[in-house]
C-alpha cells in the first residue's frame, strides 16, 4: 500500500446578502464563518472590501464576489444595475398646486412616500400638493435602482374676509387668517390695497382680484365689485 495524508478544512458558509447593487452605492455581504477573505471577479464592476464584504457598484454588469478561507471558498453571483441621474425641479409646492419634477435618465417610474401630502404622475413627473408637510418621491428604474427628493408642501392661506364690494374713493378693510402675508391688486385703476394692511380703496367701477400671499408663495384670491 501506499499512503497519503489528506487534510480537510472547513468550508465557509454559503454567502448572505443582497445580490444586486446600483452604481455608485454599496451593499453588504456576509459570511458566518470567520477569518475569510472577499474578492471581486471584475473590479471594474464592482469592489469588495477585502475584510468588510461592502460591494461597491462601478459600472453596469455582472461580477462574481468570493469569500476565501484558505483554500477553500463560496461565491455570489452580483448584478450591477444603472442608477438614474439626480432628480431637478423645485422641491417646495403649495397645497392645491402642482410643479414638474425630471430625471435626465429615461424609462423610469415615479413614485410617492406619502400621497397624503403629495401625490405625483407615475410617468409625467407631475406634483400636486395636498396637505401641509414633507414626502420623499421616488424616481425608480426598471432595474430596481433609484433618485430621491424632498418635497415639501406648504398649506395656503385661509379664505379672506371682508365684504365683496367698495364705492369708488371709500376703503374697507380686508383680513385674513394668516399673519405675516402680503396684500395685492390685480388692477391699482380699480382698487388699490395696502400690502401690510389690507385697506382696500376703490378708484373706478369694475371688478378687481385681490390677493394675499404668504413668504411661502402660497396665496389665496378674492374677487372686489368697486361701484359708483
Amino acid at each position: 500500500t501506499v499512503t497519503t495524508t489528506v487534510t480537510v478544512v472547513t468550508s465557509p458558509a454559503a454567502i448572505s446578502g443582497p445580490s444586486m447593487v446600483c452604481t455608485g452605492t454599496t451593499i453588504t455581504l456576509s459570511d458566518v464563518t470567520g477569518g475569510g477573505t472577499w474578492s471581486s471577479s471584475a473590479t471594474g464592476i464592482a469592489t469588495v472590501g477585502a475584510t468588510t464584504g461592502i460591494v461597491s457598484g462601478i459600472t453596469t454588469g455582472v461580477v462574481t464576489i468570493t469569500y476565501s478561507l484558505g483554500s477553500c471558498w463560496a461565491t455570489k453571483s452580483v448584478s450591477v444595475n444603472p442608477s438614474p441621474g439626480a432628480i431637478s425641479g423645485p422641491s417646495v409646492v403649495c397645497v392645491g398646486s402642482m410643479i414638474p419634477l425630471i430625471d435626465p435618465t429615461p424609462g423610469g417610474t415615479w413614485s410617492s412616500g406619502s400621497t397624503g401630502i403629495a401625490t405625483i404622475g407615475s410617468t409625467t413627473g407631475i406634483v400636486t400638493g395636498v396637505a401641509a408637510g414633507t414626502t420623499i418621491i421616488d424616481y425608480t428604474l426598471p432595474g430596481g435602482c433609484f433618485a430621491t427628493i424632498t418635497v415639501t408642501v406648504n398649506p395656503l392661506p385661509p379664505s379672506i374676509l371682508g365684504l365683496p364690494f367698495v364705492c369708488v374713493g371709500l376703503t374697507e378693510t380686508l383680513f385674513d387668517g394668516t399673519a405675516g402675508g402680503t396684500w395685492s391688486s390685480s388692477n391699482p385703476l380699480l382698487a388699490t390695497i395696502g400690502s401690510s394692511s389690507g385697506i382696500v380703496t376703490g378708484v373706478s367701477a369694475g371688478t378687481v382680484t385681490i390677493t394675499y400671499t404668504l413668504p411661502t408663495g402660497c396665496l389665496t384670491t378674492f374677487s372686489l365689485l368697486v361701484t359708483a
